[in-house]
């Protein structure tokens, strides 16, 4: 696999630039994104009890993704590593009020769940090149989202694929000023101290330390 440059100079370790999407997304891409984390991540089973019995009860791709289905629906972030892969990129989230990776819903134009989370990445942050590390989710979260009056929305869970990226710590950033109120750099050491990056921090973290030895 060639590897691809930007302006910077950066050249990723692994992986290739994503410009564009392979395939239409469907109900197959999303059970084999699911099947191939759960063989990977099997000690993680518990916490994905949700998302399982989420998917049986909603076969329809188009119910997974709809926003008004307050039982829950599929979202996508990135996990965005730099060329060290010490720092990650992280968002201040304005209506969460919360320090996040960048990510939102699933949109029904969106050719896969990277596609995606590739486009929340670029709009959140303005970063212009990405690298995708993995064709695999790196971690599937279930979390719950708080009732948000000003947009009609009842309190609800999202199902959040989390791709890992790589990119350059010189390219420009820019917050999506209506969503984000700040885009920066953080050490990987600083996640635990995080409550929404915990879980996902320490096992990064715990990989970049095998990694080392």
């Amino acid at each position: 696999m060639n590897k691809v440059s930007d302006k910077s100079g950066f050249t990723p370790r692994t992986g290739a630039l994503l410009s564009q999407p392979a395939s239409e997304l469907s109900v197959e891409e999303v059970d084999k994104a699911i099947d191939g984390y759960v063989a990977r991540h099997s000690d993680e089973i518990n916490g994905l009890i949700r998302l399982l019995e989420f998917t049986k009860k909603y076969p329809a791709y188009s119910d997974r993704i709809d926003r008004k289905n307050m039982d829950g629906h599929l979202t996508a972030s990135a996990l965005i590593l730099n060329e060290t892969l010490d720092r990650i990129l992280l968002i201040d989230h304005r209506s969460l009020q919360l320090t996040v990776q960048p990510g939102g819903h699933v949109h029904q134009d969106d050719m896969s769940l990277i596609h995606a989370s590739r486009r929340e990445a670029m709009e959140e942050t303005g970063i212009s090149i990405l690298h995708l590390l993995s064709e695999l989710p790196y971690d599937i979260d279930v979390h719950p989202i708080p009732a948000n009056p000003a947009k009609n929305e009842g309190a609800h869970y999202h199902l959040d694929f989390r791709y890992l990226w790589q990119t350059s710590e010189k390219l420009v950033l820019e917050a999506a000023k209506d969503e984000v109120s700040d885009v920066r750099w953080v050490s990987l050491s600083e996640l635990p101290t995080l409550p929404t990056m915990q879980r996902v921090g320490f096992k990064l973290l715990q990989e970049t330390f095998k990694k080392s030895q």
